[in-house]
């Protein structure tokens, strides 16, 4: 009945037990279930493993929400250039010079700083994306960048409080 019916190893691997007995005449149902058991013995066997990937609309999304998130570090980035930039054109006039360049120095440099942070972590974020899958945990919070960034931020917002406050506003 395999013969005729001209069953060979890839057919063989997709066959049903309604076919074994309405096909192929296999009708005891001890033999379909042995034979269904061989079946899916060689299938696991010959057949690769599914890799861990992730679907490529979950990879589209995750690399969207990447450049979402780098986006935000260059628009904070430059918002603290331009406000180290107004700070030395605009203050100066009724603070101490040298105060408030320092404070303008540091925000243009603090600015710098997040434009290359957020460039390295659009980098190092984009390979984790592509070298993990569904069930992979290469993905790593960055806990120690933003804690750092947010206390430079607060140091930021020192300077400018203190040069608001300084000889009132």
């Amino acid at each position: 009945a395999f013969r005729e019916n001209r069953v060979d190893g890839e057919v063989m691997g997709t066959l049903t037990g309604q076919e074994l007995r309405d096909d192929l005449g296999v009708n005891v149902l001890r033999d379909r279930r042995d034979i269904l058991r061989a079946i899916e013995e060689y299938n696991r066997v010959t057949k690769p493993a599914p890799r861990d990937v992730l679907p490529e609309h979950g990879r589209i999304l995750n690399h969207l929400s990447n450049i979402r998130t780098y986006h935000s570090w260059v628009r904070v980035g430059v918002q603290l250039m331009i406000f180290g930039i107004a700070l030395l054109r605009l203050i100066p006039i009724y603070r101490p010079k040298d105060y408030v360049t320092g404070c303008a120095l540091y925000m243009s440099l603090l600015g710098l700083g997040m434009l290359t942070y957020g460039i390295y972590r659009f980098r190092a974020v984009g390979i984790m994306i592509e070298t993990s899958g569904m069930m992979s945990t290469s993905y790593v919070p960055d806990k120690l960048g933003a804690s750092i960034s947010v206390a430079f931020l607060f140091i930021a917002a020192g300077l400018t409080i203190s040069i608001v406050l300084y000889e009132g506003f």
